[in-house]
């Protein structure tokens, strides 16, 4: 009875948050209609490219206005759908041809679909704790919310200011209906759920057959480096599902010369350079290697070719023209010049050396930690590039082989270019677009099978289990895996004979509003255990802090000064609490335009300088956190601090965390 009340209190809150969801969603999928999809995949990749880009679009031109709230989100959703209803194009008297799936390929996408369910309830109850998500994936859009407003947020020793950050858009549009990150913080396993309906549909254009491009998915899906990363809110896997979906409407595109494929091809390019660096370091290369591919193999593709550079242009800029505006540098922090001559006058100097091209890659993306490529997904990049190469260079051309042959040829040299650039403070997690990506040429191992589904049933079964057994407990949750397979079994074998729309969207419908109590349990379940679970993965000062914050304000909302890396855990339970860093340099200036480097950043002024900085900021407490010193003399507010008493009352003294709540005018005399 306990459980059916929590549901059901859990359930308002879901049901809240699909009021705001459904519209935006229902406009995709009718705006979808314009690009005249070929099957159900293309359909669905489509709409889901275009909700990902109104996730971006909506609250980037709300919290440019200043409206960037949870009431401002819910409008401009409906507002969405209602324009779209109005704007939809007839639907084609035929409509998409209804393709029922086979048992084989039925076993392939439940496989598929129940590890995606099984990772996402696993990981929901899960609190947000990984260090890019408290630094700014989360930590951002939580103070956009408070605010109404976007804002470039300095955070002294990190270049997080100076970002795109398409990524951290979503994550605002999912946190707004209910101020919340339960959705939000597992968010990445949509976009690899968009990843694997993307890759089937240009494998299928490409002209895979439908059990090869489902085969290719199921790798995609239990590569250990993808999932593992899905599970935190980063934007690694959001660039990867965006390269991907690039690559896939390109693909798409040259085999039909269609123009509305080409937009979408430009729009997802555009999108992956607005996640993070990453992006940009790879979809221009990518997004220019496919132009020139197909420019001198498919003439007949040119003039609908500019199309996707104009969409590329518009959806990839804003981030840009943001820091150009703000910082002089388009790219800051970066130099763009040659010897003594510099482009742009601001940049700053920062030790950030890549790999090289060098063995010591090898170790550094392939090791056995489990967030990390696994040898068996190691091997079968290898393998899938590999194929995608021989096949392009067999005497007999097709279509398809050229086209697993340049995206092999791609990843060569995307991942030349990766190693040559990228900086490895990054962590290994960075190969995840290419990883992604590599599957595709994947499809052609299951050529030799010839047609025959269960064979490659069975061997994409079997690759998936070896890639992915070192990352997943197996041994634990099997059984648990096994009963989210056979239920999504059931659901796709009820989907896949539905042949007409309304009733397929019925049944899907039906099937989501079963789910809403178990999202309704775990997002209760979640905030009940959220306490100790932080204390077990954040640690215990972080979370003694928050709690005796909470209990010294009375939940009002106050301003935290840090310098640390968990600031997200600060904003408070519905983000009303203001958390920043406050200089310490004599000047007080705040861009990071203004220096050349954190040291200069860092170099302190006056306690009386910073003082004045703290009351005019309003700031009530001051938190120190060395144990994973972000900065250089990031111990300077803590030393200032513990010198003068009579201003600051120690709340946490411990293990390197320091807490001080500074006192007012009053307490001071």
């Amino acid at each position: 009875m306990e459980e059916i009340t929590i549901a059901g209190a859990g359930s308002i809150s879901v049901l809240i948050y699909l009021l705001c969801q459904l519209p935006a969603i229902a406009g995709a999928l009718l705006l979808a209609r314009y690009f005249r999809c070929r099957n159900r995949f293309e359909y669905l990749a489509a709409a889901g490219l275009l909700f990902t880009a109104v996730m971006i679009a909506i609250p980037g031109v709300l919290g440019m206005a200043g409206l960037l709230t949870p009431s401002g989100v819910m409008f401009a959703s409906w507002g969405f759908g209602a324009a779209a209803f109005l704007a939809k194009p007839k639907r084609p008297a035929a409509g998409l041809p209804f393709q029922p799936f086979t048992p084989a390929e039925l076993l392939l996408t439940a496989v598929a679909w129940g590890f995606l369910v099984c990772q996402w309830r696993a990981f929901s109850l899960v609190p947000t704790v990984g260090t890019d998500s408290q630094l700014y994936h989360i930590f951002y859009p939580a103070t956009w919310l408070r605010t109404g407003s976007i804002e470039r947020m300095t955070q002294h020793g990190m270049m997080t200011a100076t970002y795109p950050f398409y990524g951290e858009l979503i994550y605002a549009w999912q946190m707004a209906p209910l101020l919340h990150d339960f959705f939000a913080r597992s968010f990445q396993f949509y976009f690899l759920g968009l990843a694997w309906i993307t890759l089937a549909a240009g494998a299928l254009a490409a002209g895979f057959r439908r059990i090869e491009a489902l085969a290719a998915g199921l790798l995609l899906v239990f590569a250990g480096v993808v999932f593992r990363n899905a599970s935190v809110s980063n934007t690694d896997l959001m660039t990867g599902a965006m390269l991907l979906g690039g690559v896939m409407w390109f693909v798409i595109a040259a085999r039909r010369n269609s123009c509305g494929a080409f937009l979408l091809a430009g729009l997802s390019f555009g999108i992956a350079a607005g996640m993070k660096y990453l992006g940009l370091m790879l979809a221009p290369p990518a997004f220019l290697l496919g132009a020139l591919v197909i420019w001198f193999g498919r003439p007949q593709c040119r003039r609908n070719l500019w199309s996707a550079f104009a969409a590329a242009a518009v959806a990839g800029s804003p981030c840009f023209i943001v820091n150009w505006i703000t910082y002089g540098n388009p790219v800051f922090p970066a130099r763009i010049g040659i010897g003594s001559w510099n482009l742009f006058e601001h940049f700053m100097t920062v030790q950030a050396p890549a790999i090289g091209w060098r063995w010591a890659a090898w170790g550094f993306f392939v090791n056995e930690q489990e967030n990390n490529v696994s040898f068996g997904t190691a091997l079968l990049v290898v393998s899938a590039v590999a194929a995608g190469g021989i096949a392009a260079g067999c005497l007999r051309r097709c279509f398809r082989r050229t086209a697993a042959g340049a995206v092999a040829a791609g990843f060569v040299l995307l991942l030349l270019l990766q190693l040559a650039i990228y900086p490895t403070m990054t962590q290994p997690r960075q190969i995840v677009p290419l990883v992604m990506l590599a599957m595709f040429p994947a499809a052609v191992l299951f050529r030799a099978a010839r047609g025959r589904a269960w064979i490659v049933a069975v061997a994409a079964l079997v690759l998936a289990g070896a890639e992915s057994f070192r990352q997943y407990a197996y041994g634990s949750k099997g059984v648990e895996l096994l009963i989210h397979i056979a239920v999504c079994f059931v659901i796709f074998g009820v989907l896949a004979r539905i042949a007409k729309p309304k009733y397929l969207w019925g049944a899907a419908v039906l099937f989501a509003v079963v789910l809403v109590p178990d999202a309704g349990l775990r997002l209760v379940r979640s905030d009940a255990a959220a306490s100790q679970l932080r204390i077990a993965l954040l640690s215990p000062e972080d979370e003694t802090a928050r709690l005796e914050i909470r209990r010294r304000t009375g939940g009002e909302p106050c301003v935290i000064a840090y310098i640390g890396v968990n600031y997200y855990l600060f904003s408070g339970d519905e983000f009303e609490n203001r958390v920043i860093a406050v200089p310490v340099s004599e000047s007080g200036r705040e861009l990071l335009s203004d220096y050349r480097t954190f040291e200069e950043m860092r170099t302190p002024g006056s306690f009386e300088a910073w003082l004045a900085r703290l009351r005019r900021e309003g700031v009530r407490f001051v938190i120190c956190d060395l144990r994973l010193p972000p900065a250089p003399g990031a111990e300077q507010e803590a030393e200032w601090a513990r010198s003068h008493p009579e201003w600051f009352t120690p709340v946490i003294y411990r293990n390197g965390f320091y807490c001080f709540e500074l006192k007012t005018e009053a307490d001071h005399e």
